[in-house]
Parts: structure tokens; sequence; C-alpha cells
């Protein structure tokens, strides 16, 4: 078949005009997705002993979803939970955290939030037990909320309703694991509820 200049031109023109709206909201989504950042991550920073928050550079679910039966089973506990979380949102939410993705270092919270590379975190814990890991740990990060972990955030098509999952450990045998569930009021994001997966 004969391709002219034309239909080439032409073709490119299709690719380019469809392109552009997919562009544009996964800009609009990278925004969104630190404004929830934001919100949960406030909600530690409100503890006042703690001075500042360590979060992972890259996204993670710390392992949660390790089987299509624990993705079945961890939706029909949250919809229990929350007749009102809608399936695409949490479709979204697996989708997203198949891969990791970085985490933006200008999220704003109340207290200092410091995005560290996870070999840099995990070096301290690579040759000592775990007790002296800590101790190193907090002599590097003075007054820290231990280390953070967050997911990728699933929305709902029309992004009313959000899920993410924050991994906090804070010491030895000492962290939990938690899925926020939040809902857009206007143009600001507000936690509806809190549910803990995991605890050690």
């Amino acid at each position: 078949m004969n391709i002219s200049k034309k239909h080439i031109v032409l073709l490119l023109f299709f690719l380019t005009t469809i392109s552009t709206p997919y562009v544009f909201a996964a800009e609009q989504q990278d925004s969104t997705t630190d404004d929830i950042y934001t919100t949960v991550l406030n909600l530690l920073a409100n503890k006042s002993e703690f001075k500042q928050l360590i979060v992972y550079n890259e996204t993670g679910i710390d392992n949660i979803l390790d089987t299509k039966n624990m993705k079945v089973i961890l939706f029909e506990h949250l919809v229990n939970k929350w007749p009102t979380l809608k399936k695409e949102t949490y479709d979204s939410f697996l989708l997203k955290n198949k891969y990791n993705a970085p985490v933006n270092a200008l999220i704003k919270t109340k207290k200092p939030t410091n995005i560290v590379n996870e070999k840099t975190i995990n070096s301290f814990f690579s040759t000592v037990s775990t007790q002296k890991g800590w101790e190193a740990f907090y002599t590097k990060f003075p007054g820290a909320f231990g280390k953070i972990r967050l997911s990728q955030v699933g929305f709902d098509k029309d992004t009313t309703q959000a899920i993410v999952y924050i991994g906090h450990l804070y010491g030895r045998l000492s962290g939990t694991g938690s899925i926020f569930f939040l809902k857009r009021k206007g143009s600001k994001w507000v936690i509806f509820d809190v549910i803990e997966i995991w605890v050690s």
C-alpha cells in the first residue's frame, strides 16, 4: 500500500491532537497527588513531639497486595468499612501501584519533610542490628517521626475521591500500615477515614 506525504502529515496531526488531553490530565493528576500527600502527611505532622518527617523518595505499598486473593480481600474489607468507595478508585490504586514512582520533593507540610533516597535510609539497617540501625537513623535525623513510605494515589474518574497507603516504621517492631480514604470538598481534600491494615 502506498502512503503519501499527505497521509503521513494527517496521521501525525491526528496523533498529536488526541494525545494532548492525556498530557494535560497527567499534569493535573500530579498536582492533585501532591495535595493528597500534603493532607495525609499533615495528619502525622500534627504530633507535637516530632520535628520532621522522613519520606522515601519512591512510592511503594510494602507487599500488601502480593497475591490476587489479597487484592480481593482488601477491597471487600475496604468496601465493608467504606460503602461509598468506588470500584474504579480501587482499580486505579491497584494499577498505579504496579510500579514505583518518584515522590515530589516540593510537598509542603506543617513541619519539615525530607524526601530521602531509599539506599540512604536502608544503609542504616544493612550491616548492624535493627536497634543500632534505628539509633543511627535518629542520630542522622534527630526529631524524626520514623520513616514513611507513600503509595501512588488511586482516584475515581471524576477525581472526587481517592485512596492512598502509608507505611510508617519508627522503631524495632514498631509501625503501622494504613489506607486513607479522602474526598474532595470544593478545592480541598479531606480525610474521610483511615484503616490500619497492619500493626507491629
